[in-house]
């Protein structure tokens, strides 16, 4: 079976970035508004993702304050 390898580049949906930040989705909604967060990329009508490098290097920051 072969190995998946995640990338910096690929794209995540909220539920993913919200494990990876542990925060909820309205908190995260609410930094983004206020410019704290990476901003989503939308990729349809509704449909929105995230960089996950973006959110590795947000989480990065976080942790070094």
């Amino acid at each position: 079976m072969a190995e998946v390898k995640e990338r910096d580049d690929d794209l995540l949906t909220m539920k993913e970035v919200e494990v990876i930040v542990t925060l909820k989705k309205t908190a995260i909604y609410d930094m983004i508004k206020r410019k704290e967060f990476p901003a989503q990329h939308k990729i349809g009508r509704r449909a929105a993702r995230w960089v996950r490098g973006d959110i590795l290097e947000w989480k990065r920051q976080q942790t070094a304050r």
